[in-house]
């Protein structure tokens, strides 16, 4: 290689770093926006995310929902076709008032406890829940393959009548 193609090269290698810069800044830079340094998983107000897991896959009937403050919800119920059916409604104000007065950060930092060997309540061949509460800017997690609940507890109990009253809920 003689030294007028080192020369080219190296020319050619300066304006493609120069053009490249220039495209960059004019035009990648300017609409690229770093994301907010926020979680979606605790949330300022109450809020309860509830989902069912495991042998329900297999039968495609698994359940979710997303429970807000103010008793609306937003709940998903599988139709055994592999599709989903999104519900949105209001819980009675009763359940609503009970869910806040029996999920108090105490009881859930307890029932949040990680378990010492994963052991599901129903089974690992059934089906198991898990819900994510959060409250006061604090989220805490109840699964019942990953977490000492106690099922006769005021937490348990409270959640219990939820999943109820969405088992009634007619779609």
């Amino acid at each position: 290689m003689v030294h007028q193609d080192k020369i080219s090269i190296l020319i050619t290698f300066v304006i493609g770093l120069i053009a490249g810069g220039y495209l960059y800044l004019t035009g990648f830079a300017t609409t690229f926006k770093l994301p907010e340094a926020t979680t979606n998983d605790v949330y300022e107000e109450f809020v309860i995310i509830g989902e069912s897991y495991g042998s329900c896959k297999q039968t495609g009937d698994c359940f979710s929902f997303q429970l807000l403050e103010n008793g609306t919800y937003r709940a998903l119920y599988g139709d055994r076709s592999g599709g989903t059916i999104t519900h949105e409604a209001s819980i009675p104000f009763s359940l609503r008032r009970a869910l806040k007065s029996n999920l108090t950060p105490t009881l859930l930092t307890l029932d949040s406890t990680l378990a010492a060997e994963v052991v599901c309540q129903f089974g690992s061949d059934d089906t198991n829940f898990r819900f994510r509460i959060s409250r006061d800017e604090v989220s805490y997690v109840l699964d019942t393959c990953l977490t000492e609940i106690d099922y006769n507890g005021l937490p348990w109990q409270t959640l219990k009548k939820l999943w109820e009253h969405f088992a009634t809920v007619e779609i």
